[in-house]
């Protein structure tokens, strides 16, 4: 239900206290299409989102997933438009900070890569998935303008887990 999967520099992706480098590096696929998600010198949350909200059926499973690398931040926090999500570490996989009554899981997708996923009832009829910069623990912080982690392949589906990645440009699949 995520349109431009990849393409994280979009106008479809609001970019808030962040930016985005694309084509940053080599996503789980082999092909240099993987975006960096950089934070920017505001202190604050440093994060990524759809511009326009996805809409599906209030209190219906979903699955929200992103493939996710660390490069100078070790840890992102994936959330729904509730803000309810996880925390995942980077680089062993593990999560932690799980809300709302989501589950989380984190399976390794090869050479440094995640496939970070939470799932959940859908609250409202319109969703999001965000990605957040987490830096001491915690996603508000002073961004130091050049740090930040590798992203690609955002998916939001209906269902109670992950299906393979259908990549996106202007439509849903």
């Amino acid at each position: 239900l995520t349109t431009y999967s990849e393409q994280f520099d979009n106008v479809a992706w609001t970019k808030s206290g962040a930016t985005i480098s694309a084509n940053a590096t080599a996503s789980p696929d082999g092909a240099t299409t993987a975006d960096k998600l950089v934070e920017d010198t505001s202190t604050g949350d440093h994060r990524i989102f759809n511009n326009v909200a996805i809409t599906v059926s209030a209190s219906a499973t979903y699955t929200w997933s992103v493939y996710a690398k660390a490069a100078e931040r070790t840890s992102v926090r994936v959330t729904n438009n509730s803000v309810i999500g996880a925390t995942f570490n980077l680089t062993n996989g593990t999560f932690s900070d799980v809300s709302g009554g989501i589950t989380a899981a984190s399976t390794s997708a090869g050479n440094g890569w995640y496939r970070l996923t939470i799932t959940g009832l859908a609250a409202t009829s319109s969703e999001r998935i965000a990605v957040y910069l987490v830096s001491g623990g915690t996603t508000s912080y002073a961004g130091n303008g050049t740090s930040g982690v590798f992203i690609w392949g955002a998916q939001l589906e209906a269902g109670a887990f992950a299906t393979s990645y259908m990549p996106t440009v202007a439509s849903t699949v």
